[in-house]
């Protein structure tokens, strides 16, 4: 099985920190257009340049908003994306158990063995989401790749017991 990569939503490049120096540059510049636009006629240094600060931490407050925002975003599609998937593996295992109706105990105590399997790993999984969901949003993505393993674990004994559940059907129609 290969693996999937479970967030659709692309990394968005790390917050850029601005400096001290480099907000006072942009201060600086916005403070000088001001003044330019006005022709450099009735000068007041000083209110262009407390205009232009409020003008640029403003600005600055709303990128790191918007920053916060895509991280909130990302991490909700994550989750969502990993709770569907669980269901969608219930559901699977569900079926599986159906077609497995009527099975001899031997065939019964080896899908035991790989719903033991299964069921360790969901209680991991629900574990990792609850983990997931108390992070700040800004501080889960150093789970993203273990849990991404984790899922790709679920789906792989699923898998297993899929053909597993195949292979005993068919046996059960040629015997």
């Amino acid at each position: 099985m290969e693996k999937k990569h479970l967030d659709c939503v692309a990394d968005p490049a790390p917050p850029r920190v601005i400096t001290a120096d480099e907000r006072r540059q942009m201060i600086a510049m916005a403070a000088y257009y001001r003044a330019e636009r006005r022709g450099f006629q009735n000068d007041d240094p000083c209110a262009d340049w407390l205009e232009a600060e409020a003008e640029i931490d403003h600005m600055l407050e709303r990128s790191l908003m918007s920053q916060r925002l895509t991280q909130a975003k990302k991490k909700h599609v994550f989750l969502c994306r990993l709770e569907r998937e669980l269901r969608d593996l219930d559901d699977c295992l569900a079926r599986v158990v159906e077609k497995l109706r009527g099975s001899p105990p031997c065939v019964m105590d080896e899908y035991e063995t790989l719903f033991g399997l299964y069921s360790e790993n969901r209680w991991e999984a629900i574990q990792r989401l609850k983990t997931l969901r108390a992070r700040p949003d800004g501080t889960w993505e150093d789970l993203r790749t273990d849990t991404e393993t984790l899922w790709w674990d679920l789906n792989h004994t699923i898998d297993q017991i899929a053909a597993f559940a195949a292979l005993t059907c068919i046996n059960r129609r040629v015997g």
